[in-house]
């Protein structure tokens, strides 16, 4: 049960961390189309 445990909490700080990743991704993608955008209507 401890190693299922073990495995499972290991499992969710990967699951957080590829959440943090996906955010910061999606934050990056929408910083370079909203400075494409400003560019393209100057």
């Amino acid at each position: 049960m401890a190693i299922i445990g073990y495995n499972i909490r290991k499992l969710n700080k990967n699951a957080i961390i590829l959440k943090i990743i996906n955010k910061m991704g999606a934050v990056t993608i929408w910083s370079i189309a909203l400075v494409y955008n400003g560019y393209l209507n100057e």
